[in-house]
């Protein structure tokens, strides 16, 4: 008996908006993942409510029909690599064979480093207790969602002795034998089944009347209420969030259907952040920016709008007529080089004019429209701002109107 999925998926976006990124990467595996699921359609809306967006899907065909699982991943971590600006990675849904060799090649070629984060499913983070130290060493700082349920009442109590006796006769070399999230929902599901035959008004039972019967369901179930509105089960469910850390995880906080996070189950110290301290990869301090450093191959690019007012704050000389090979001078370019100059690091760029007003301009970058030279990841990054690196070099005054369409800063 399964949840609806959006109350994840919601988790997963409010994780987005709590760290301010922009832009994620979406994984997942074919395999486990339905096509008629609809999780990522999902995932897309939840995003936009909390202004991020998914810049990169990275589909993984099931790992029985790959000979060479590792070989396979790591050409399209590498390609990935060289293509998408975001560096937050939501691992939609995988197998654990795949996540395995999926975070093995992701750590060769970097991308689990400073500045990145992974967000990691429940069907992932479920099996935390049973996997080896390999499996840990790279998946740390990576960020989890479980289930809570309550292992406090006695109904609870007695089907984790008698799951626990079942299962250390079955399966004696397995070292964990504590039921699991998927266990309970099992239980609850054969529960209901098992409650609406017993409903039945006589010897006989038609499908029709054994479907009402089932949706007529009502009780508390080990997982949660069991309880169903419009065919579909009403349960919002309580999750925990928590972090791979070492040769384990912590949990740090549970999301509540309001939206918040909290540090208990009472909702003590609610908050609409994550307010703990986290271990993110690489031991960095502080939130990862969630992008990619600009490199030679992929340079930062700044707009020079053409029309300008004023030369002596920007000025573009075409040479050869062509606006790739312009010459740009001016105050706000010199100031743009001397600030260049006093950072700790190499910043590689590119100036890119374009022929168009500001105002139209704003609308561009506004509305995401993009020409063969400045893609779209250039024209949803408009100046510094939430961790945004495209930018415009400006000599308009910032008005009323344009701010009503883009950040804008001095």
């Amino acid at each position: 008996m399964t949840n609806n999925d959006s109350a994840k998926i919601k988790c997963i976006a409010e994780i987005v908006r709590t760290y301010n990124w922009k832009k994620v990467i979406v994984i997942y595996e074919d395999d486990a993942y339905g096509s008629d699921s609809g999780m990522l359609d999902l995932l897309s809306e939840a995003l936009q409510e909390v202004d991020s967006e998914i810049e990169y899907h990275l589909v993984l065909p099931p790992i029985s029909s790959l000979p060479n699982a590792g070989g396979f991943v790591l050409d399209k971590l590498l390609k990935l690599q060289l293509t998408a600006q975001s560096r937050v990675f939501i691992v939609l849904q995988s197998s654990i064979t795949m996540v395995s060799h999926l975070f093995k090649e992701a750590k060769k070629v970097g991308l689990i480093g400073r500045e990145s984060a992974w967000i990691i499913p429940e069907s992932v983070a479920i099996v935390l207790d049973f996997v080896n130290n390999t499996f840990f060493s790279s998946m740390e700082g990576a960020l989890g969602i479980k289930t809570y349920y309550s292992n406090s009442s006695n109904s609870y109590k007695d089907f984790y002795d008698q799951f626990t006796k079942f299962f250390e006769t079955k399966y004696p070399t397995e070292q964990n034998h504590e039921p699991e999230i998927y266990a309970l929902k099992a239980y609850g599901s054969i529960m209901t089944i098992s409650q609406a035959i017993e409903r039945k008004i006589s010897n006989t039972i038609s499908e029709k009347m054994m479907l009402e019967n089932i949706l007529s369901s009502s009780f508390p179930g080990l997982s949660g209420q069991i309880h169903f509105k419009a065919e579909k089960l009403l349960q919002t469910p309580i999750l925990w969030i928590v972090n791979v850390v070492r040769k384990g995880y912590e949990e740090l906080y549970f999301w509540m259907p309001e939206s918040v996070f909290s540090e208990s189950i009472e909702m003590k110290n609610s908050t609409k952040k994550i307010a703990g301290p986290v271990i993110w990869p690489g031991f960095l301090n502080g939130v990862p920016k969630g992008w990619a450093m600009p490199t030679k191959q992929n340079p930062l690019k700044i707009v020079v709008p053409c029309r300008t007012s004023f030369e002596d704050l920007v000025k573009v000389d075409y040479i050869g007529n062509y606006l790739d090979n312009s010459k740009y001078d001016g105050w706000c370019i010199d100031v743009f080089k001397e600030v260049l100059n006093i950072l700790p690091y190499t910043l590689p760029y590119e100036f890119k004019a374009l022929n168009v007003s500001y105002e139209e301009l704003v609308q561009r970058v506004y509305n995401k429209v993009t020409t063969p030279d400045l893609p779209f990841s250039f024209f949803n990054c408009f100046v510094n701002v939430h961790g945004l690196h495209d930018t415009k070099q400006t000599n308009f005054h910032i008005n009323f109107s344009n701010s009503l369409y883009v950040h804008l800063c001095l």
